[in-house]
């Protein structure tokens, strides 16, 4: 009787100390805190927001490679402080670029509708072969040229399809210019110091001083600069114009 009950009250400690560790809550060990960088993860979310700002509204001026280039950034989130720091130069820059190139366009496509118009009325009015359209016209079209930087200029001609730049066609009786470097297919970049890049420019340019006055060429010839004198551009120097894509 004895052993019945000792064997009864083994069982129930047993049974007890079974029950003790199957059920009780598994201890963790504390966790050490984790280190935040607040100022990391701050520099992170500006950087996401403007790589975003730059995604959408590339895709909403239709210009598929920036979308696709703000695209491919966002996937590839720079790791460390310093490489934001280094990618937020680049990619707010593309954001006032492409705005500007926007601007210029938009510009141009006012200008050119004002400039057929302008035509039309010298048509209808009988003025249109004469100086005054010429004088008007040059007036619309700077216009563009006094609000817009050259090269933007240079990208909106293009864009229009209008000339952009004087190429040097012939030369006649310019033996001195033409010692100094000076030959048919050179790029005229500025003149005395002056960017030109259409024939109401360079004819505004030697128009300001009498022709027997040498003027400074600087030509431009692949990726040369070639620097020249030249006495009676007017008479002795024939350019023809062409339109390429915009570049410095």
């Amino acid at each position: 009787m004895m052993r019945a009950v000792l064997w009864i009250a083994v069982a129930t400690v047993v049974g007890i100390l079974l029950g003790w560790l199957l059920f009780r809550s598994p201890e963790c060990p504390t966790c050490p805190p984790q280190q935040h960088n607040n100022s990391e993860e701050l520099a992170m979310l500006r950087m996401e927001n403007k790589m975003l700002v730059a995604m959408v509204r590339a895709g909403l001026s239709g210009d598929i490679s920036s979308h696709i280039k703000s695209f491919q950034s966002m996937n590839r989130l720079p790791n460390s402080t310093s490489e934001v720091q280094s990618q937020q130069a680049v990619t707010t820059l593309q954001p006032e670029s492409f705005a500007n190139r926007e601007h210029a366009n938009q510009l141009f496509a006012r200008l050119d509708r004002a400039d057929k118009k302008l035509q039309k009325q010298a048509l209808a009015e009988g003025w249109a072969s004469g100086e005054r359209l010429v004088r008007e016209r040059q007036i619309l079209w700077q216009q563009a040229r006094r609000q817009l930087s050259p090269f933007d200029y240079m990208a909106a001609l293009h864009q229009a399809g209008r000339p952009n730049i004087l190429i040097i066609d012939s030369l006649g009786g310019q033996s001195a210019a033409i010692k100094q470097g000076m030959q048919p297919g050179d790029i005229i970049w500025r003149i005395d110091g002056e960017r030109v890049l259409t024939r109401q420019e360079y004819r505004a340019q030697l128009g300001s001083m009498a022709d027997d006055v040498e003027r400074v060429f600087e030509l431009r010839r692949g990726d040369q600069t070639v620097t020249v004198t030249v006495a009676n551009p007017n008479k002795t120097v024939a350019v023809i114009a062409q339109t390429v894509e915009a570049f410095e």
